[in-house]
């Protein structure tokens, strides 16, 4: 991975134009198919560049641009998020006649997102989180019908093309360019909505705050892994977890700040899990998921920039936002929230949540999964249902992230244990 620093330019504009020829270079790479192209569209950044690029290389009538719609209820948009993509998706789509825009909602079809043996067995492996698949798979079933085998997203950007500059405050100190930090607060305050003092507490402290003291302000679990993870403390005390786990690289998935955009790269990049589910999408449908701003030009390419190269006259998100300006509303250059993805996650696992019940009754029988995963807490969360989409988000983590993924490795375990004729057998050490 490159480092930060390592390649520069003398100007934000020559920055842009550099940018614009990676960008392209690895759009015109991704689009190669037979049949039709589609897109994500979220109407984010990342997805919003991928689009505008794709068409310079695909006919109009094979490029489809596809926003998923919620299917129910999400909460209000906040200051720094909204929850309903289709809103800004259809604000670009305006700007570029002739593009074929759809949206997609749930299409009560069924490719493994809800029957989980059937995930099982034609993956061998536990998906990464039911909910994305209940998300996602609609928009590669739309394609499929429609005789496309490919679909481009953004998911690659956030981390490099669109990357919010979020510790580029930390590296001008360390490399001691005081005056130029000075500068780059002063340009900062102007768009930071709640001031300096919370923009310096943000960009300073919360990222070198210690994992024990944040766990303690926030009252997480007390393991580093419990504010994502819902692994059995029995099973990581036998295996000594808390003694291997390396607290520095797994920075993110303890809920705490990572402190240089170098680091949060090579953990995005080395985390096997969020490139093995479009080679299981791959595998299982026949689609093809690519991520041309997470491709090897765009690493090499936006990794070496300088950190303050993303953050222009105090607004985050230069490169991107730059490069998108003629082709944004002005209301959608002047925003600076970010989407969240699955805005009606808590619709979907209300539905889901008789069948969670039911299946964790099974899983207590399971020896393997009882041992691996904290089944009493996954229990806790399903008894102490959220009464509101608002109480819901408020607790996203512990029901999109650890009930489902918990939930989801509980029950390959026992899948496992079953074809084992009910005996999981000794673990590797």
């Amino acid at each position: 991975m490159p480092r930060p620093g390592t390649l520069r330019f003398a100007s934000h504009a020559e920055t842009v134009e550099a940018a614009t020829e990676v960008v392209d270079r690895a759009v015109a790479a991704s689009v190669r198919a037979v049949g039709p192209v589609g897109t994500c569209l979220t109407g984010g950044l990342d997805s919003s560049t991928v689009t505008l690029f794709a068409r310079r290389y695909v006919d109009p009538d094979r490029l489809f641009a596809l926003t998923r719609v919620p299917g129910g209820p999400v909460p209000p948009d906040e200051d720094g998020h909204y929850y309903d993509e289709s809103g800004r998706a259809a604000a670009f789509a305006a700007r570029q006649p002739g593009l074929l825009w759809h949206t997609v909602g749930d299409d009560g079809q069924d490719w493994g997102e809800r029957n989980r043996a059937r995930w099982h067995l034609s993956s061998g492996m536990p998906a990464d989180n039911r909910v994305n698949g209940a998300w996602f798979l609609p928009l590669f079933r739309f394609m499929a019908e429609r005789g496309g085998r490919v679909i481009l997203g953004g998911g690659g950007g956030n981390f490099l093309y669109s990357y919010h500059g979020g510790a580029v405050e930390l590296s001008l100190l360390r490399q001691g360019r005081i005056w130029a930090l000075l500068r780059h607060l002063y340009q900062r305050e102007k768009h930071a909505p709640l001031g300096l003092l919370p923009l310096i507490r943000n960009r300073f402290f919360a990222p070198c705050e210690p994992w024990r003291l944040r766990s303690w302000r926030r009252g997480w679990p007390g393991l580093p892994w419990g504010f994502f993870s819902a692994l059995n403390p029995s099973f990581a005390a036998e295996v000594k977890m808390r003694d291997r786990l390396d607290l520095d690289r797994y920075r993110i998935r303890t809920g705490v700040q990572v402190p240089s955009a170098h680091a949060s790269r090579c953990w995005f990049h080395g985390d096997e899990a969020i490139g093995q589910w479009m080679v299981e999408y791959r595998a299982l449908h026949g689609m093809d998921w690519r991520d041309p701003l997470g491709s090897r030009w765009s690493t090499e390419f936006f990794a070496a920039l300088p950190q303050e190269a993303f953050v222009h006259n105090g607004v985050t998100r230069a490169i991107a936002r730059s490069i998108l300006a003629p082709h944004l509303p002005e209301d959608m250059q002047r925003d600076r929230r970010t989407g969240r993805q699955l805005g009606d996650w808590y619709t979907i696992l209300s539905a889901e949540r008789p069948a969670m019940l039911a299946a964790l009754e099974r899983l207590k029988a399971s020896p393997a999964a009882s041992r691996l995963i904290d089944l009493p807490r996954l229990e806790r969360l399903l008894h102490t249902w959220p009464a509101s989409v608002a109480e819901a988000e408020r607790q996203r983590l512990d029901y999109s992230f650890v009930l489902t993924r918990g939930l989801e490795t509980a029950e390959f375990l026992a899948w496992q244990d079953s074809s084992n004729h009910g005996s999981s057998g000794p673990l590797p050490e």
